[in-house]
């Protein structure tokens, strides 16, 4: 039955490049490729490679014919909203702004040193709301980056300095052991070669993509063991470059990444032994929105434990693992098999207006930034909704505020320090 799914998931994904690559005549931001593939990989490669080679899965691994069909509409309500709306709601193109890049560039060097800062000095600091920039501060300032960088508008003393900035930024990925982030900034750079159909950027960055499927258990040894002095606790995992070893390293991530069979263990449960969760995603969304400066009393939101308790996935004394909950999952549990159909297929249609709007705009490089740091996370869709949408808006407004400050106060800086030559060349 898995076969099922993984073709027809393959065509999705092929369809959607052909969509969004290969016919688009014009400037085009893709979006439901990587939507797709998301899907493609973690509900059919690798569920159909766990079921068979990962011995120690916390679930059943056979998959129920509910799954799959409510993945496949899943999906496909999701894809049909998308691309019913990016078809036929178009926005008028906007031209092409043919001012200096100098007022992006300061925003995003800015932003750039502010995401260290935040990461090495203010995370000492109880300071509200600010986690949340840092992220999107980076992914802002290195796509504007990549951006201008694959348009040859980025001289070699900026393209030496963010060559620093990206292997700074590697090492503390590789410190923390996060895959997701490296994988994140593979994943604009090849957003940004898709557009200006650099291919052999595009060939690396895929090569990149695949090769970090397998380097999982190393960098998590390397940032457990290594660096901190703790276990790894990966199965059968040994450093060595090995075919056991690689594998281990795939089986580790497989393990946690096998979506459809998570998908099929939590619809056999809900809501036969488990009841449906009272929460609602949309609403939980909104909440997050409210800055925590304006309400400090604001309730963490960490549903990932009691989520693993509840389903058996975690023991019930682990007070510390935290257990993903995909949108298939967490609108399942939330809204029900045919509310969660519906709501997607809007959520789809928003995607579609968002990327049609985005690509309209006058001033590509920035709003390439606004795309990579609010939209492209979104393809992602492994965490609870919630959470992943929780600060969209806010990171926009700012990143807007930002770029209109930078554009009314620069050129004011100019001329306040040109000022004192002109009136000594007078």
């Amino acid at each position: 039955m898995v076969i099922i799914i993984i073709l027809v998931l393959f065509i999705v994904l092929c369809f959607s490049f052909y969509y969004e690559i290969i016919s688009a005549k014009s400037y085009y931001i893709p979006f439901f490729t990587f939507v797709s593939s998301y899907y493609f990989i973690f509900y059919g490669v690798f569920p159909y490679y766990a079921a068979s080679n990962v011995p120690h899965l916390p679930y059943d691994s056979d998959v129920g014919i509910e799954a799959i069909l409510f993945t496949l509409a899943f999906v496909g309500f999701q894809f049909a909203g998308y691309f019913l709306i990016s078809r036929y709601c178009h926005f008028q193109p906007r031209p092409t702004s043919s001012e200096s890049t100098a007022v992006l560039k300061f925003v995003s060097w800015t932003l750039m040193a502010g995401y260290f800062i935040i990461h090495f000095v203010l995370q000492r600091y109880p300071v509200p709301s600010l986690p949340q920039l840092e992220n999107p501060s980076w992914y802002f300032a290195f796509s504007t980056l990549v951006f201008l960088l694959l348009r040859r508008q980025l001289s070699r003393p900026h393209i030496a300095v963010l060559v620093v900035a990206v292997l700074a930024k590697l090492s503390i990925d590789l410190l923390d052991g996060f895959v997701t982030p490296i994988l994140f900034n593979v994943l604009i750079v090849l957003s940004a070669a898709l557009i200006f159909k650099s291919y052999r950027t595009i060939i690396l960055s895929v090569l990149v993509c695949i090769s970090l499927f397998g380097s999982y258990g190393y960098l998590k040894y390397f940032s457990r063991t290594i660096m901190k002095g703790e276990l790894a606790n990966i199965y059968q995992f040994s450093p060595e470059l090995s075919l056991r070893s690689l594998k281990s390293s795939f089986n580790s991530m497989a393990l946690r990444s096998s979506h459809l069979l998570l998908t099929s263990h939590v619809i056999e449960r809900t809501p036969a032994s488990v009841p449906f969760d009272q929460r609602n995603p949309f609403v939980d969304a909104i909440v997050n929105h409210v800055p925590r400066v304006l309400w400090p009393s604001k309730p963490l939101e960490i549903l990932g434990n009691d989520f693993g308790k509840r389903y058996g996935i975690l023991h019930a004394d682990d007070v510390t693992t935290s257990w993903n909950l995909p949108w298939t999952v967490d609108f399942y549990i939330t809204l029900g098999p045919v509310l969660s159909v519906f709501a997607i297929f809007v959520i789809g249609g928003i995607f579609g207006i968002a990327v049609r709007w985005l690509s309209a705009r006058a001033d590509p490089p920035f709003w390439f930034g606004v795309y990579s740091a609010t939209l492209l996370p979104l393809f992602y869709q492994e965490s609870n909704f919630s959470v992943m949408t929780g600060s969209v808006f806010s990171v926009l407004i700012f990143l807007l505020a930002t770029y209109r400050a930078a554009k009314t106060i620069l050129p004011q800086l100019r001329v306040w320090f040109c000022a004192p030559f002109r009136a000594l060349g007078g």
